[in-house]
């Protein structure tokens, strides 16, 4: 069988469009591109969906004129729309350009696909890509579900990328390029190891070729059994996961309680799938690493802490209540009105800690002590106040001459604009700002004094 026919198979097999859809053709200029549109333009009429054809233009290449100015003339001739995006050089990154490029691809297909109402696009992805992808992931460290590779479809937000070449290895597409005489262009960059991609590619798949020459075709295959593997596992795991976990709109919540009672080997595979669905539909992807860190954090004793994970995801703890959002979802920890310092007394402030006043003779170290600040009777005037900072609030610092706003501490200690409101300070009765919370003291704030009765302000666990 063919290569045509083949693929006329697959497409029947899949159902991945009807002849009734629209979809978008990413084509590049290269051979893998250019034998996809080939073989969509070849399709039976019946099985032919509505195309149109989108490039992008990185200027990473001297020819890249060029070959926009051919797939331009092939759409001209095919009669076909055609669509075409420039990526400005003062837009490009010093570093990381491989990542950024397929950003702005991919950006730049959503938007053609959202304005001419497409609903699938159409990529010429082929089996060693998903060889070169499967053995940079393991090399990486990926987590399970990334080991199965590129997949022949997925959602794309709110739409679909088909990949409808994984099954043909690049050779195959060359072979048929030649036999139907299609002008395509080498990517010279193909060559260089600046692109971790080109260095699996060209360096280490042949090494493993001389160990085995049908090693593109056990990577591929171990994918498509790790995925069936996984088709059977998700349903017992989601099962399992709906007891400890509730997704929500910018996050999810996890039960410590229904989670800890699970095996291990059960948490850390719904770890896995909670981190699979908050990723799914971003180009980030997570480390095996992670789920290590996030088991340990969900058992750590400690009453309030917070983790960092790709993509500007958090992880905070509040006592037993466990949550994962995006940084800028989480809500500001306020409180909910100025409260007074009553001496002997501890206030519970917003974030878990509490703060009290006492008298110097009377304190009692303590490892969950925080911080302490000592002030002489004289100096400040009874009572002190806790509140959130307002406009125009400035404290006088220990160790610099006058006063300094606390918008200007906050800014220059770089406290996310976010996290700002939640700055808290002690003033006394005289308006005096005694300390801006875990930041700053005032210069009233002196050492301990034995044999002398101080005020005592203590921040703790």
């Amino acid at each position: 069988m063919g290569l045509t026919d083949k693929f006329t198979k697959i497409i029947g097999e899949n159902h991945y469009w009807t002849s009734e859809d629209k979809v978008l053709v990413a084509v590049s200029g290269g051979v893998d591109s250019m034998v996809l549109l080939h073989l969509i333009t070849h399709l039976p009429s019946e099985s032919r969906p509505f195309y149109s054809i989108a490039y992008v233009d990185h200027q990473l290449r001297s020819t890249s004129i060029t070959e926009r100015q051919a797939v331009k003339k092939i759409a001209e001739n095919l009669g076909v729309p055609f669509y075409s995006y420039i990526w400005p050089k003062e837009d490009q990154p010093q570093s990381g350009t491989e990542e950024a490029a397929r950003e702005i691809r991919y950006q730049f297909f959503y938007q053609v696909m959202v304005e001419q109402n497409i609903t699938k696009l159409l990529t010429a992805h082929h089996k060693n890509d998903q060889s070169e992808t499967i053995l940079m992931r393991m090399v990486r460290g990926s987590a399970i579900s990334q080991l199965v590779g590129i997949h022949k479809n997925r959602l794309f937000k709110d739409r679909e990328i088909i990949r409808p070449l994984l099954d043909f290895k690049k050779s195959e597409l060359y072979t048929y390029a030649k036999a139907n005489k299609l002008e395509f262009y080498e990517d010279e960059s193909n060559a260089s190891s600046q692109y971790t991609r080109n260095r699996y590619r060209n360096k280490i798949l042949p090494l493993l070729k001389e160990e085995n020459k049908e090693v593109e075709d056990h990577l591929t295959n171990f994918a498509a059994d790790l995925q069936d593997f996984l088709n059977v596992v998700n349903p017992i795991i989601e099962k399992q996961a709906t007891e400890c976990l509730l997704f929500e709109e910018h996050g999810v919540k996890i039960s410590k309680q229904s989670f800890i009672m699970q095996s291990d080997s059960i948490q850390r595979l719904v770890l896995k799938h909670m981190l699979d669905r908050l990723y799914e539909k971003s180009s980030l992807q997570y480390k095996r690493g992670h789920v290590e860190i996030l088991q340990k954090w969900l058992h750590s004793d400690k009453a309030n802490s917070k983790i960092e994970l790709p993509g500007d995801y958090v992880g905070i703890k509040e006592y037993n209540d466990f949550s994962i959002c995006k940084e800028a979802h989480i809500q500001p920890k306020l409180l909910s009105d100025a409260k007074q310092l009553e001496i002997g007394k501890w206030v519970l402030l917003p974030n878990g800690k509490k703060i009290g006043l006492f008298y110097s003779n009377e304190i009692i170290e303590s490892k969950k002590q925080i911080a302490t600040l000592f002030f002489n009777l004289e100096s400040i005037t009874l009572p002190l106040k806790i509140r959130h900072r307002a406009a125009g609030d400035r404290i006088n610092i220990k160790g610099i001459n006058g006063t300094k706003k606390i918008q200007r501490i906050l800014i220059d200690q770089k406290i996310p604009s976010s996290k700002r409101k939640e700055a808290i300070i002690i003033e006394d009765a005289e308006k005096q700002v005694l300390w801006l919370l875990g930041l700053k003291e005032s210069s009233l704030s002196t050492k301990k004094i034995p044999d002398k009765i101080q005020y005592g302000l203590i921040l703790k666990e």
